[in-house]
């Protein structure tokens, strides 16, 4: 409690006790209490002052809601929760949704990617900071590929992934 975010979010171990903290700290609210991004991130804040507010501001629009609007306590729990701690993995995957010119430039176009391709990625790419194939697996349900947003948009709904994170 009380470290700068640097430290908090240096390794997984880290990142995973830092978000134990959270839950303690945060148990008083249920589920179902409505609150603005704002109160979240006040209430991270108290925990670690240096923590960077783009990073909770920007759960609404990956979750695809107003960021004015009242959302349930705990879909907003459970998005910071994935999105704190696969942050790093989040941002490293992206690149596979990137689409490429003809001559290996990036271009700023988004492009759907096979489940196949996002295994691939975390074999060759190992880190600590990996989502587990099978939560990733779980998003891709029925699609035969997804794009990045749509990926991102189940990985901070799961649960399950939310409780992973914190063992």
């Amino acid at each position: 409690m009380h470290r700068d975010f640097e430290y908090i979010n240096a390794t997984m171990r880290n990142r995973r006790a830092f978000l134990s903290t959270c839950t303690r700290a945060f148990g008083s609210f249920s589920d179902t209490d409505e609150v603005v991004i704002g109160d979240l991130y006040q209430l991270v804040s108290l925990l670690c002052p240096s923590f960077p507010e783009a990073r909770i501001l920007e759960l609404p629009r990956l979750l695809k809601l107003d960021p004015a609007a009242k959302m349930p306590f705990g879909d907003l729990r459970v998005a910071f929760t994935v999105h704190f701690a696969y942050y790093d993995f989040l941002l490293s995957i992206k690149i596979l949704f990137i689409s490429q010119d003809s001559e290996g430039g990036r271009r700023l176009e988004w492009k759907p990617v096979e489940i196949e391709s996002a295994r691939q990625f975390i074999v060759e790419n190992p880190s600590e900071y990996h989502i587990p194939i099978e939560f990733l697996e779980r998003s891709y349900q029925q699609e035969a590929a997804l794009e990045f947003d749509v990926l991102v948009y189940h990985l901070l709904r799961d649960e399950k992934l939310a409780l992973e994170a914190v063992k």
